[in-house]
């Protein structure tokens, strides 16, 4: 009797280890969280001010852009039906790069046009300082908007000059309209206004505008 009890104790302990060990659940392993992805940044079309029809120009004109983002219109769905500018979807405030080349002012050769900041200083060449006087300025695209650099450009059409023809306000407003010219209907050739953006991470994305360009007759 002792023996078949003492035989009974060793099956249910038997029984026991063998059932936790057959139930035991498996250890989790930690999920892998996901890479974080780099979106590159996006570059549409410069706004243009001014309204210069068909981006039909004279030489001497002053050609003004606004490489910031901007929103012109949402569609019954709230999707953008007209963005200009650059931005990068992950909220990084983009750098530029900026070149402009085009027709000289006797249309014989094909010449860098030297492009200006909103205080009337060079900076096409290399990336513009973002933050720097002579780059461009940081600030709140409105109110509790991001920062953004306060990317406006303009270069005037047939001139390589580091100088601007005439100066620009202290505020960097729009500079003085150009007269109307008179047009003999000779055309020069074509002006390509080109910006490149790069993000934090080094991605780029690049846009581009082209004008016609005619030669303005002196009365």
């Amino acid at each position: 009797m002792t023996e078949l009890l003492i035989l009974g104790a060793v099956a249910l302990v038997a029984f026991i280890f063998f059932a936790n060990r057959a139930t035991k659940p498996k250890p989790i392993e930690p999920v892998k969280p996901d890479l974080p992805k780099n979106n590159p940044p996006v570059a549409c079309a410069p706004l243009l001010y001014g309204g210069v029809p068909g981006n039909t120009v004279y030489i001497g004109d002053g050609v003004k852009l606004d490489l910031r983002h901007r929103v012109h219109g949402c569609d019954a769905n709230g999707a953008s039906t007209n963005e200009t500018g650059a931005y990068d979807p992950e909220g990084d405030v983009v750098e530029y790069a900026v070149k402009c080349t085009g027709p000289s002012s006797d249309g014989t050769s094909q010449i860098p046009y030297t492009v200006f900041n909103a205080q009337g200083n060079q900076i096409d060449g290399d990336w513009v300082r973002n933050g720097d006087p002579r780059g461009f300025a940081l600030a709140p695209a409105g109110p509790g908007k991001p920062i953004e650099a306060q990317a406006l450009v303009t270069f005037f059409i047939g001139r390589r000059e580091t100088t601007t023809p005439y100066p620009f306000t202290a505020k960097g407003c729009d500079p003085a309209p150009t007269p109307a010219p008179i047009v003999d209907g000779s055309k020069l050739g074509e002006c390509v206004f080109s910006y490149t953006v790069r993000d934090s991470k080094g991605s780029i994305a690049s846009n581009a505008m082209v004008f016609t360009v005619y030669k303005n007759c002196k009365v």
